[in-house]
């Protein structure tokens, strides 16, 4: 299954990349460093241009914050 990249004018496969990010948040949580590192060789390697990684940033940088802010069930009633 293709995805089109409209920003990078691009069609990736959508395994590829989900495979590509399962394997560096275990290999980033085995070794207790960031992803940022590995994910941007990877990219690099797979043809999606450099230019559109700031755009992924700036999402990892709306979506961590919000999971943060919002606790799970079982916290609620610690953090109300």
């Amino acid at each position: 299954m293709d995805i089109y990249l409209p920003i990078a004018n691009l069609s990736v496969n959508a395994l590829v990349i989900i495979l590509l990010g399962g394997g560096v948040g275990v290999l980033s949580g085995m070794f207790g460093v960031g992803g940022g590192f590995l994910t941007t060789p990877l990219l690099i390697f797979y043809g999606i241009p450099p230019a559109v990684f700031p755009l992924m940033v700036h999402d990892e940088m709306i979506t961590v914050p919000c999971q943060a802010a919002t606790p799970p069930p079982q916290y609620r009633a610690v953090f109300p």
